[in-house]
């Protein structure tokens, strides 16, 4: 069923109400939203995420700063293993659930449920998931099977697959700004409480500082957003009818699992090569390698951060106005080269100064690297795109084949250049995977016949 006050303009403002006097903010965005006409959700949003995505690696960055300085190379590689290792585990579990939000929360009636069901389902596959990871973990990273950093390993795993969901449902609910100070308290907050454990000498082993830290915090900023989340949604509502709980519960989950199959393998085949390429490398050539890998993968992601936060916004935007799709798509492409083009720029004349922040070592193994995947980003940014306007278009295999592709190629591309090339050879297989997508795009464009319906109208009413 469909709320059709949702359908256009503001989806939280409430029937009957009068506006409140403006304060600066507000005539400033107002004045904004003038100007950008209905481009503008499409560019808050995917503003948002990117100043949340900004905020956490620029967090992130001097969070790697403390621990490369504080603890040898070692520690740091098995420490940034076990993170990208429980992030793959809460990408697997919360991200085609995000996805499914992102399309279906703007034109739902009932959204609570909604995000309730995303937010059970992706804790409980997420668990699941830590649990199998500390057993197959690799042995160079044994010290997650003691006791004290597996609990923390499965803590951070089930809340940032919890905070994945959460994001997605603030964004499609055009309150973008929830997203944003969760992960700037999550950043500076997993900051200040590294520095401080950082200053007693021996007590903490880099591993456990570094996970102990990313959970506590992912679990504080995770509980904020939802009783946000939850007390927005209830301003919003207000002046619904009361409705029938149990059956609002089942209308969504019914809503999460309609198309979930093809969701999964479209936005798994996008997300994972990122996660699994730093557990391949620490598992193929060594802790240290695994952390000039992945700090030089942090820096580099500021690329990778763009695209896929502006199509973000596209598919929820998409999803709530389908008619206007094809004007949201080449705003999100406009949107999306204009500010890459500043990180590239940095990365290609001046990566080796920007690496050099984290120590010597980091900049003399990781600045081809670093080239190498600022210049990745372009089919990346083409193939993004391409992808987000196939979900909304409900065209699910589509994007699955794409993605499903790019990720093959990446992994096992990587598993075959890194014993020959080194660090080297993951980006190269990374920008050969990209590449790749983007003579898909071509393969599938011939391929169609005629263009499909839009999201919402199949229906009814990225992940």
């Amino acid at each position: 069923m469909l709320d059709s006050r949702r359908r256009g303009g503001d989806p939280n403002a409430r029937p009957g109400s009068v506006a409140p006097s403006r304060s600066i903010s507000h005539r400033t965005l107002q004045r904004i939203e003038d100007r950008l006409g209905g481009n503008f959700h499409l560019v808050r949003g995917s503003f948002g995420i990117m100043a949340s995505t900004t905020l956490t690696s620029l967090a992130g960055f001097l969070f790697y700063v403390i621990a490369a300085h504080r603890w040898p190379a070692g520690q740091v590689g098995v420490a940034t293993s076990l993170v990208a290792a429980l992030s793959t585990i809460a990408l697997i579990a919360g991200q085609p659930i995000a996805t499914t939000i992102l399309l279906r929360i703007p034109r739902a009636a009932h959204r609570r449920h909604l995000l309730h069901a995303g937010l059970l389902s992706a804790m409980a596959i997420s668990s699941v998931e830590a649990v199998i990871a500390i057993v197959v973990l690799p042995s160079s990273v044994h010290e997650v099977r003691t006791v004290g950093l597996g609990a923390l390993f499965c803590v951070g795993a089930i809340a940032t697959s919890a905070g994945i969901v959460l994001d997605a449902s603030s964004l499609a609910i055009r309150r973008p700004q929830l997203m944003v100070i969760r992960n700037a308290s999550f950043g500076a907050g997993k900051l200040l409480l590294l520095a401080v454990i950082a200053i007693p000498a021996g007590l903490v082993s880099g591993p456990v500082a570094v996970v102990g830290t990313w959970a506590a915090l992912s679990v504080a900023s995770c509980a904020w957003e939802r009783h946000k989340w939850l007390a927005a949604e209830r301003v919003a509502t207000e002046a619904d009818p009361v409705i029938d709980e149990r059956g609002a519960r089942r209308a969504g989950w019914a809503a999460l699992r309609a198309g979930f199959g093809l969701q999964v393998i479209g936005v798994l085949g996008g997300s994972l090569p990122p996660q699994l390429l730093p557990i391949l490398v620490v598992g193929i050539l060594g802790t240290v390698y695994a952390g000039c890998f992945s700090i030089t993968w942090l820096v580099g992601g500021l690329c990778f951060m763009i695209s896929p936060a502006v199509c973000q916004a596209l598919l929820a935007e998409g999803s709530l106005h389908p008619d206007e799709l094809a004007k949201k798509v080449r705003a999100a492409a406009v949107l999306s080269s204009a500010i890459l083009a500043v990180p590239l720029f940095v990365y290609v004349f001046a990566g080796n100064l920007v690496l050099g922040l984290f120590g010597h070592t980091y900049a003399v193994h990781g600045t081809t690297l670093l080239v190498i995947l600022a210049v990745s980003a372009i089919p990346d940014l083409i193939t993004n795109v391409a992808i987000a306007r196939y979900r909304v278009q409900n065209r699910l295999g589509a994007a699955a084949f794409v993605n499903g592709l790019i990720a093959v190629i990446a992994v096992g591309g990587a598993a075959w250049a890194l014993p020959r090339y080194g660090i080297n050879g993951a980006g190269w297989a990374w920008t050969v995977a990209e590449v790749a997508g983007c003579v898909a795009l071509l393969a599938v464009a011939a391929a169609s016949g005629r263009p499909s319906r839009a999201y919402g109208d199949t229906v009814g009413a990225r992940s």
